[in-house]
């Protein structure tokens, strides 16, 4: 977002690399938004501020999926390119199973083996966030094409 705000200020025009960083980045918020919703919604978010949590958890992935939808992309996404979509969510969940199992600390319950059944638990509640991703992706990407051609 920040990027795109530079972008703005400056009238420059997106770089197909700005499209491909944004289109990870609403996939990655719209998953945020859902499984907050279906997974976490009724979970004590400890310190976390109510306003906080409303503005992180619902507002922003409505926001920038209205700004996907309002401010297509300049470049033609190809499908072959959710891979690269995934790398951050991928690793990002790495590093939660690596960090959580060294200080016993996962920052959702679904992501800890002792709520889950164990690791096969974690890694089926992960299969399914990612397959929500890819779908996600797809759908985007979709959307990205059609606009792209009216």
């Amino acid at each position: 977002m920040l990027i795109g705000a530079i972008y703005l200020i400056q009238n420059r025009e997106p770089t197909p690399t700005h499209d491909l960083v944004r289109g990870s980045s609403v996939a990655g918020m719209i998953v945020v938004g859902i499984v907050f919703s279906i997974l976490l919604r009724d979970h004590d978010v400890g310190s976390l501020m109510p306003w906080v949590n409303t503005v992180t958890h619902y507002v922003m992935p409505i926001a920038v999926t209205l700004d996907w939808l309002y401010q297509p992309t300049k470049s033609d996404l190809a499908f072959n390119q959710i891979p690269y979509w995934l790398i951050f969510p991928l690793i990002y969940l790495a590093y939660t199973l690596v960090r959580g199992a060294i200080v016993g600390w996962y920052p959702y319950p679904f992501l800890n083996p002792a709520n889950v059944g164990g690791y096969g638990g974690v890694a089926l509640y992960s299969l399914a966030i990612i397959v929500l991703f890819l779908i996600i992706s797809w759908v985007l990407q979709l959307a990205a094409a059609e606009q792209l051609e009216s």
